[in-house]
């Protein structure tokens, strides 16, 4: 029982831990009203494009957002 909480306890960290930061926090709550571009998200929080993409790479390690591609490959 005690391993199955921990499991529990390592997750639920790992979840806060990806939402810590202001930034992916304000990424996640742009991306609840649907998709939005690197781009997008970058003028909406006042930052750049490489600030954003690696924000992003957190909640995606959690699975926590699921990426897609459009334009060029």
């Amino acid at each position: 029982m005690a391993d199955s909480r921990l499991e529990t306890t390592d997750e639920a960290a790992a979840l806060l831990k990806a939402l810590a930061h202001p930034h992916r926090l304000m990424i996640v709550c742009q991306l609840i009203d649907g998709e939005r571009s690197v781009g997008t998200l970058a003028q909406a929080l006042g930052v750049g494009e490489t600030v954003v993409s690696q924000h992003l790479a957190v909640p995606r390690r959690e699975r926590l957002l699921t990426p897609r591609r459009v334009g060029q490959p």
